[in-house]
């Protein structure tokens, strides 16, 4: 049966019962194997709107999110995404849907997430740490396109804050981490000490950002450098995998691609992936890896977007 065409929405185990009827039991399913390869301080973005169909009653992305808790992962948080160019439904009994769910689940609680990756900018044009309310317009179809195509605006922060844009250990696979300094408000005439040095903010991101300091100033982060975060005594990196499970027209792929990491797709359908997927990645020009190198058959899995 394919993903999405089941007779009912959940069978009322949440996935537990794996009852090969409903949708939530075929979630859990697969994110179970993608809990499996996930490495450890990986996460995975979902991206599922609702339906209403044949008098379902709604609440389907709660309904996976609770089934996928119960199955072991870490619900993180609900991120909505408001598509303000949303085709309106032809519906009179209810609000027109303008918004999906993107849920952000872990493996565990020690799982890596740049937040200085992702920040934006404020009212006043200062960065801040990125809100659970993304505003993006949905993507305009090209030819032949998968019916469910999103922007790859809205993939971009998913990968950025759950990968290392430096790369990972070329033998453990552990994410690198930023080293960020504080400009503005703090002195910063001292040499770098990662273990002691008070002007540095070791939270393991930065790239560039605004933090109020005690004296009410305003203190500028900008990344100096990544350091390691495991034992390895090798200084080679590979880029970081981006593993997409429902891969459909390539978006998640191509947009990893883009940003210089490692894209892996998968899907049921064949002519998907022939006809659409496989042609637009390879045409997708790949983001600078100058500073990684891949090992084959050593990579690892830390993070999965899913459409």
């Amino acid at each position: 049966m394919q993903i999405g065409a089941e007779p009912q929405a959940d069978c009322g185990t949440r996935g537990q019962a794996q009852c090969g009827q409903c949708f939530c039991c075929a979630m859990v399913s697969v994110f179970r194997e993608v809990h499996r390869v996930l490495r450890d301080d990986g996460t995975l973005w979902l991206n599922l709107g609702d339906t209403f169909a044949d008098g379902g009653q709604g609440m389907v992305p709660e309904l996976v999110a609770l089934a996928l808790r119960e199955d072991g992962w870490l619900l993180r948080q609900d991120i909505i995404w408001y598509a303000p160019n949303k085709i309106p439904e032809p519906v009179t009994d209810r609000c027109v849907k303008s918004h999906e769910h993107i849920f952000l689940l872990a493996k565990s609680k020690d799982y890596y997430y740049d937040h200085v990756g992702v920040q934006e900018p404020n009212a006043d044009d200062k960065l801040v740490n990125k809100r659970d309310v993304w505003v993006v317009p949905t993507s305009a179809r090209y030819p032949g396109s998968h019916s469910a195509t999103f922007s790859q605006r809205l993939i971009e922060p998913c990968i950025l804050a759950g990968t290392s844009e430096h790369g990972c250990c070329a033998e453990c696979g552990r994410p690198y981490e930023r080293l960020v300094v504080r400009i503005g408000g703090v002195t910063t005439d001292k040499q770098v000490d990662t273990n002691r040095d008070r002007s540095f903010d070791w939270s393991r991101n930065g790239k560039a950002g605004t933090r109020s300091t005690l004296d009410g100033t305003i203190a500028v982060k900008e990344t100096v450098g990544w350091q390691r975060t495991c034992g390895c005594k090798t200084d080679e990196v590979t880029p970081a995998v981006v593993l997409d499970p429902f891969v459909g027209s390539g978006t998640t792929v191509v947009t990893a691609l883009e940003l210089g990491r490692i894209g892996v797709g998968i899907d049921l359908s064949e002519s998907y992936l022939r006809d659409i997927a496989m042609p637009r990645i390879g045409a997708t020009r790949v983001g600078d890896t100058s500073k990684t190198r891949a090992v084959p058959g050593a990579a690892p899995l830390p993070v999965g977007v899913v459409d």
